[in-house]
């Protein structure tokens, strides 16, 4: 699910297409953009104690 309030780029660049409590989530949207030849990455980030996956997109 995405979160408007994160879209914004950062100081890694690309913005943020999404974030994802389990891995293989995050690499299935990676992927689905990457296939459209979007430029796309998985960063893991921690929030609080909980490791999550935000899919990062450059267009």
């Amino acid at each position: 699910s995405a979160n408007r309030a994160s879209a914004a780029p950062s100081a890694s660049g690309g913005s943020v297409a999404g974030s994802y409590a389990i891995q293989e989530n995050a690499f299935a949207v990676r992927d689905q953009y990457r296939s459209r030849n979007i430029r796309a990455e998985v960063d893991r980030i921690m929030v609080g104690d909980r490791p999550m996956y935000q899919v990062r997109v450059w267009r």
